[in-house]
């Protein structure tokens, strides 16, 4: 593992990585293009069988602000960013999947979001586009200017790829490592608190949509989303059945329509 650069960057970007070979390199490559400069890549590869560690140390040859970690048995996804966490210094962590690319202007746009509002929670619009083709099947997804917990019970409006949170509320708030969503349910988590979020309506963040995000675990998706309602935050039956239906209803539209919501400001 090559050493952390001696000063503390303002940004720290957690990317977990798990046979990532074909796309890693794309993912790295956005945060390098970064109109930000101050920031530290932290990727840990999760005992992955393909050369996904190996391209990020040689990335890391490259340049100091990247970090290799390699987990010495599988945490998944949620077990790996809070490892990626737990060795960051910056004041802001900003998440990136390896399968995800970033717009050059990502950090830069979101730090100054973060500054006229005071916003501890910051999140972007995003494009989705086919792993195979590399093409968009779907309408940006334009998120609002705020969300509450409320509002976020309906719809899960942030990517996990292009979330920035103050890294002082990760000293006491983290990835649950028992449930899928494991995202959505620390936005929940969060806001629940009162964390006041902000929402930049430009596509910034590029979502890769591969087989396995689209449609491989749809069912599994479906259980572990009322599994959030139900066992994480324990909403009323009644509460959990409003929220999940819309949910269903959301999905069998994106899936048979191609629609994507776009969002109000």
């Amino acid at each position: 593992m090559n050493e952390s650069i001696p000063d503390t960057p303002k940004v720290s970007i957690v990317m977990p990585a798990y046979k990532a070979e074909e796309y890693i390199g794309e993912a790295i490559d956005s945060v390098l293009k970064q109109s930000f400069s101050d920031w530290e890549l932290i990727i840990v590869d999760d005992c992955s069988a393909d050369k996904t560690a190996d391209i990020a140390y040689q990335y890391a040859e490259t340049d100091p602000r990247i970090i290799v970690i390699e987990n010495d048995i599988n945490l998944g996804a949620a077990g790996t960013r809070n490892k990626g966490i737990a060795h960051s210094s910056g004041e802001w962590i900003a998440f990136l999947d390896c399968d995800d690319i970033w717009r050059n202007e990502k950090l830069e746009k979101q730090l100054k979001l973060a500054e006229e509002t005071g916003a501890e929670l910051i999140y972007t619009s995003y494009s989705l586009f086919s792993n195979e083709e590399g093409v968009c099947r779907h309408r940006d997804y334009l998120v609002p200017s705020s969300v509450t917990y409320q509002s976020m019970l309906r719809e899960n409006y942030i990517g996990c790829s292009t979330a920035m949170v103050k890294k002082s509320l990760l000293e006491t708030h983290s990835f649950s490592e028992n449930i899928h969503h494991e995202d959505y349910a620390l936005w929940l988590e969060l806001l629940k608190c009162g964390v006041r979020s902000a929402g930049c309506r430009e596509v910034l963040t590029d979502w890769r949509m591969t087989p396995e995000s689209r449609s491989a675990h749809k069912i599994s998706a479906a259980r572990s989303r009322w599994i959030v309602f139900r066992d994480v935050e324990k909403l009323p039956l009644h509460t959990s059945f409003f929220c999940f239906s819309i949910y269903a209803v959301k999905g069998i539209l994106k899936r048979y329509t191609g629609y994507k919501r776009v969002t109000g400001a």
